[in-house]
């Protein structure tokens, strides 16, 4: 009863009605808009890629904090913003604007905008939730998720974007496929309630080195020197993302002081 009690806080006894269907069923129709753009770049380009464009999605969270949680504008971070949208740009560019590769680019700049709404909208409706209230909004969302699923299922199947031919799906990867998505959902929300987001953030940095270890070896697949250096960019702006507040803004105050010509406070 206690844990109940406890996960139930951050939701208002009163207008219940009203805050599902304007905060709760809004987030759970943005994460089912996520799932779908997060797998369908795989089939227009290589999971490294699609992997290394997700690393723009804390910039794309910084640039919604601001707007929606007022957060201050930093110098730092604001660089950091810039050298992953040129990071993204260069991935493009690599593959061609235009080209079918690309438009697997663009699909997964979209899959980061729309997590990153995801995320921003989440911190507004449960604030500084605990661990325990944490998983039981990842469970409301996963009751919803049911229900409304399998929409886009039959909307891809009726538009002729999808066709389905039920003996040439290949049911093993699949399960397998969303065995690794539960345990990613539940370490994500164990990490974020013991540790910091932070340090849960660093394994997109880890999914990088592995994806293209698996692109090469399976896929016999060649990277250009133009995708390594966006991939730069775009780890150097997602590791600037990582300073703390505090002491982005020292750095910041400094990047001022010796921009202006003024001497440095210490």
């Amino acid at each position: 009863m206690l844990i109940s009690r406890e996960s139930m806080k951050i939701y208002p006894k009163e207008k219940a009605n009203k805050f599902f269907w304007t905060r709760i069923f809004p987030i759970s129709v943005i994460y089912n808009i996520a799932v779908i753009l997060n797998y369908y770049p795989l089939n227009f380009t290589a999971p490294t890629d699609v992997t290394a464009i997700f690393a723009s999605l804390l910039a794309i969270v910084y640039i919604l904090s601001m707007i929606f949680l007022k957060e201050p504008l930093i110098l730092i971070r604001a660089l950091a913003v810039c050298l992953s949208i040129t990071g993204v740009v260069l991935f493009a560019y690599a593959d061609g604007f235009g080209s079918f590769e690309a438009i697997g680019i663009v699909l997964a700049a979209l899959f980061s905008l729309v997590a990153a709404f995801f995320r921003v909208f989440t911190k507004m409706v449960i604030g500084d939730a605990s661990s325990i209230q944490s998983s039981m909004f990842v469970t409301i969302i996963g009751i919803i998720n049911i229900f409304i699923g399998w929409i886009p299922v039959v909307l891809f199947t009726l538009t002729g974007i999808e066709t389905i031919v039920w003996s040439r799906i290949p049911w093993s990867p699949l399960m397998l496929a969303n065995l690794f998505n539960i345990f990613y959902s539940a370490f994500v929300v164990i990490g974020i309630g013991v540790t910091y987001p932070i340090f849960v953030s660093l394994g997109v940095l880890f999914g990088i080195p592995i994806n293209a270890i698996v692109d090469v070896i399976v896929r016999d697949r060649s990277f250009s020197i133009i995708k390594i250096i966006s991939t730069l960019l775009l780890v150097i702006g997602f590791l600037i993302l990582l300073i703390p507040l505090e002491k982005a803004q020292k750095i910041s105050r400094k990047m001022i002081y010796l921009l202006t010509c003024r001497q440095v406070k210490i």
